[in-house]
């Protein structure tokens, strides 16, 4: 029996997400067929890597993904406010580093892996108390 994905969605653990990612996976039309990879910094790990071994744990799993699940696409969701990265002076610099690192990590993956398609995406976070509101905005 074949089990196959649509995609490989790699995002963040920080649970003030999961929902609005899970939401926006039925924009994407991928909900229910994707496989999900979470890891603190997400793109960081590929372009501007801490260690290696991070670095190698993701490259394994999207290959795992491609192999056993025959993903078409890989999908990479940075946020703001991340704690994997480090603090920014202002949202404008944050926004530059994370679209730079996603850029950056989606053309590793496509060196490595020329038959996915790659889709980056920035989750944009307002915060009011306890009400959270979540936009996703493409990066090309």
């Amino acid at each position: 029996m074949s089990h196959r994905a649509k995609a490989l969605i790699i995002t963040c653990m920080d649970f003030r997400f999961q929902d609005a990612i899970h939401d926006f996976s039925r924009e994407l039309r991928i909900e229910g067929s994707y496989d999900l990879l979470t890891v603190p910094g997400v793109a960081k790990n590929l372009s501007r890597p801490d260690d290696q071994n991070t670095k190698n744990y993701l490259l394994d799993s999207i290959e795992k993904s491609f192999r056993l699940h025959e993903i078409a696409r890989v999908i990479i969701i940075n946020h703001q406010n991340c704690g994997g990265y480090e603090e920014f002076d202002n949202e404008a610099s944050e926004k530059v580093q994370h679209y730079a690192d996603l850029k950056k990590a989606a053309k590793i993956i496509q060196d490595i892996f020329p038959d996915l398609k790659i889709k980056l995406y920035f989750a944009n976070l307002k915060e009011k108390g306890n009400e959270r509101e979540i936009e996703f905005e493409e990066v090309k």
